[in-house]
């Protein structure tokens, strides 16, 4: 299976899509080959374009007209991104930051 048909799958499951000009970009920039083959080192390229791309893609509003609706399951994409990022050693972008409150009034 080529690296970027393994990405398109597993964005699939969470009902995600990227185009495919957005994920040669993307492959590039992590030095990857759109039809290369699965391997190790393509595997840690593939998660990284998952890093990059999830946060732009949850950009995308939920649709619902008439009959027809498409939500994202988005706790599930969250857990799964905080799970990459945890494994890469990035930050996680889409978690809530510590707030820090002035409380010196109260002394």
């Amino acid at each position: 299976m080529a690296l970027a048909e393994f990405i398109k799958k597993k964005l699939r499951k969470f009902k995600l899509q990227i185009e495919d000009d957005e994920l040669t970009v993307k492959l590039a920039e992590l030095g990857g080959n759109p039809e290369g083959e699965l391997t190790p080192s393509s595997m840690l390229i593939a998660k990284q374009v998952f890093v990059s791309v999830i946060p732009e893609l949850l950009l995308e509003p939920d649709i619902s007209q008439g009959d027809f609706s498409r939500k994202y399951n988005m706790d599930g994409i969250r857990t799964y991104y905080s799970m990459l990022c945890d494994e890469l050693g990035v930050e996680n972008k889409l978690a809530p930051q510590p707030k820090v409150y002035d409380a010196s009034n109260r002394w």
